[in-house]
């Protein structure tokens, strides 16, 4: 399916779920080729291949750069300094979400089993703020700032916890080689170029074998043998914890977490207590609302603190779980304690700390609106497993069937206005709005007619979008459609609730392109039934009770089934 799913489980809860695609760029070096500059917004598209494009913004222009002449400027970069047309050495830090192009930076990052190494434009030494203890942080800046290129800077991860100084000098040294092949790659390749590809998702799980996962399952033999290559080659004492899993059984289905993936997408997400909060993400932000839902809280500080710090909790989780990225709000129940506010924000700052992503609080107020932002680190989860309904475009509603049925009518009657009086109207909708104007009533339909002052013909097409319709005019429009409809005699099987129209109250059958009223002794049952076509109108066709192939006609059952 050109998909690699990952998920990472303890204790059997799901923690982390991440789909990388065959077209990840998220990490990627290139030596790219200024396509076309856009000063108002400060920025150049670059081409990195033949099929794939970025931008980078002014403030992601390093100083002394390579690719990039500065002139003895100094200060902030102008996107001016680039021309379209010359080459410049680039790495992806945002994959392309939605008609937007991949996002790029000069400031090339490499990771390594302990630290990360920034080039171009990073003069200095940091540490993760997942590494907590002091003694242990001195410890690893002074490492890194003994090992660090003049002209780099050094991250250091979590993982270098407890690792020792020639550890993590080894790392340092094997990112400078990488660094200066990279470097000898861009003199040498012709633009648009690949010159490095990030670490893939399966690589990744490889290292974290050898940090501490217990156990690593997969489900494909060409996986199962690329990790045991790469554990080799990387020199990585990982092979006692790859598991081939082959079993007919699906994996996350054996491993009994398939339901908590598709929970991911789920908006609501229940708390221990009972309560729950909903997560709605929309271009701007992700705002998440925490609702008691039906636990009784009335004045209890204890109930109202443990719901928030419940939430809390499963906040921190959905978060790295989702891959949610940029400014979140959080509505947490309101709380009147100035000592449980704060009580609660450290709490969530605690459980933050986990979390690779960097993740800031910006504020919270007093009625327990909290602000936060957490870094983008690709694509959210739901951007990588849905896409946009064709039906709502985004949206998450479509128009009712009589909403459609309004708008169907005055479009109907602007149009007949321009048409030359007494030429057939023919309408085309989906069998829900076909319904709708038929329950409006014969009165209603005649009335629709007068106005107009044409016959009208309706037809169902369930292919059509529910808030779809097409009007024409005219004998050939019409013929199209008369020539499909169903003819008198013409018998119909009923198998289930879903042929019939409209939803809430069914009492029409959709055949070929015809509603068809139902009789009205089966509106209730009509499961299993044989109905024959006695009448076809210019609105709806009629049906009459017909036996069931192979079963005698009893005039009594008949008479039965008209009570």
């Amino acid at each position: 399916m050109g998909q690699v799913w990952v998920a990472l489980v303890v204790s059997g809860v799901l923690e982390k779920l991440e789909v990388e695609s065959s077209r990840k760029l998220l990490g990627n070096i290139y030596k790219g080729v200024v396509e076309r500059l856009a000063p108002a917004i400060d920025a150049a598209f670059v081409k990195l291949s033949e099929d794939e494009f970025g931008f980078i913004q002014a403030n992601d222009i390093a100083p002394k750069c390579i690719g990039v002449d500065w002139g003895g400027r100094v200060g902030r970069a102008s996107i001016e300094m680039l021309k379209v047309g010359q080459p410049i050495l680039v790495q992806v830090t945002h994959e392309p979400r939605g008609q937007k192009s991949a996002r790029l930076t000069t400031r090339i990052t490499l990771s390594g089993k302990f630290v990360e190494l920034v080039t171009q434009g990073a003069d200095h030494s940091s540490v993760s703020r997942a590494i907590t203890d002091g003694r242990e942080r001195t410890r690893l800046l002074q490492i890194a700032e003994k090992h660090r290129p003049f002209d780099c800077g050094i991250h250091v991860l979590g993982e270098a916890i407890g690792r020792s100084e020639e550890e993590i000098a080894n790392d340092i040294k094997e990112l400078i080689n990488l660094w200066h092949e990279i470097v000898r790659r861009y003199e040498s390749e012709q633009a648009p170029a690949l010159l490095y590809r990030s670490m893939s998702l399966l690589e990744k799980v490889a290292f974290l074998a050898a940090k501490g996962i217990g156990k690593i399952v997969v489900d494909s033999e060409e996986h199962y043998k690329s990790l045991l290559s790469f554990a080799t080659e990387h020199k990585l004492d990982i092979a006692d914890k790859i598991e081939l899993h082959d079993s007919p059984i699906p994996l996350f289905d054996a491993y009994g977490i398939a339901h908590q993936i598709e929970a991911v997408l789920s908006k609501v997400v229940k708390l221990p207590s009972g309560a729950y909060i909903v997560i709605e993400t929309t271009e701007a932000l992700t705002s998440i609302d925490v609702n008691s839902g039906h636990v009784l809280i009335g004045d209890s500080r204890e109930m109202l603190l443990r719901i928030n710090m419940e939430a809390a909790d499963e906040i921190a989780r959905q978060l790295r779980l989702r891959n949610i990225g940029g400014l979140v709000v959080v509505d947490f129940i309101d709380m009147h304690s100035t000592h449980d506010w704060n009580k609660l924000q450290k709490h969530l700052e605690q459980r933050l700390l986990s979390d690779e992503a960097e993740t800031r609080i910006l504020t919270l107020s007093p009625t327990g609106v909290l602000e936060l932002v957490r870094q983008r680190r690709g694509s959210s989860l739901e951007e990588v497993l849905t896409e946009q309904c064709d039906c709502c475009a985004g949206a998450g509603r479509v128009l009712s069937p009589s909403t459609t049925a309004i708008r169907l009518r005055r479009k109907l009657l602007l149009e007949a206005s321009i048409h030359p009086a007494y030429v057939d109207a023919v309408v085309c909708a989906h069998p829900e709005v076909i319904a709708t104007l038929i329950q409006s009533g014969e009165a209603e339909l005649e009335r629709l007619e007068a106005l107009a002052k044409r016959n009208i013909w309706l037809f169902g097409y369930s292919s059509l979008k529910r808030d779809e319709f097409e009007i024409a005019f005219g004998e050939e429009a019409l013929k199209a459609h008369t020539n499909v409809q169903p003819r008198v005699g013409e018998e119909i099987a009923l198998t289930g609730i879903e042929q019939l129209y409209p939803r809430q109250s069914p009492s029409l059958v959709l055949l070929k392109n015809k509603l068809v009223r139902l009789p009205e002794a089966l509106c209730q049952t009509p499961q299993g039934t044989m109905l024959k076509v006695e009448s076809v109108g210019r609105w709806y066709a009629n049906a009459v009770w017909s036996p069931l192939v192979g079963v005698e006609e009893d005039k009594s059952d008949r008479q039965a089934m008209a009570r």
